[in-house]
């Protein structure tokens, strides 16, 4: 009842994470999940679900990556007003701490930058759609 999750450490750097998602598009490992963190001490950690979990630990250890694997829970939670907390609450009940959480597979993705205005403009003018807070507030 369980998927795997790889934690990849990395150094904080430009152009990293196009790296890896590059590495792994051209080996046609799909990411059908992720959370970025940053240690703020130069190094991050990604922490990614993909569709070959196996291939995606060799290839970034070919690259020199190192790469931490584990199960994790996977739970499709409703997308309703109280979903989160809900499935918290039956957490909570039984005494079970969350250490991490985040969304997978067809989410809006957010994206903490340097610079909010020139990303969002260069975004937009590849075809991309930026969402803004009231379109947040309508979903």
């Amino acid at each position: 009842m369980s998927i795997v999750e790889l934690a990849v450490f990395m150094e904080d750097k430009v152009g990293r994470l196009y790296e890896i998602t590059k590495l792994l598009a051209d080996k046609g490992i799909n990411i059908r999940g992720f959370a970025v963190s940053d240690s703020g001490t130069g190094f991050g950690i990604l922490r990614v679900i993909t569709n070959d979990s196996k291939n995606t630990i060799n290839a970034l250890k070919e690259r020199g990556f190192v790469v931490h694997e584990k199960k994790v829970l996977c739970v499709r939670v409703p997308d309703e007003v109280g979903g989160i907390a809900k499935t918290l609450s039956i957490f909570q009940s039984h005494d079970i701490n969350v250490h991490e959480m985040y969304a997978i597979v067809n989410s809006l993705i957010v994206f903490h930058v340097d610079n909010i205005e020139d990303a969002a403009y260069l975004l937009k003018h590849e075809g991309m759609e930026v969402i803004n807070q009231k379109a947040i507030e309508q979903i």
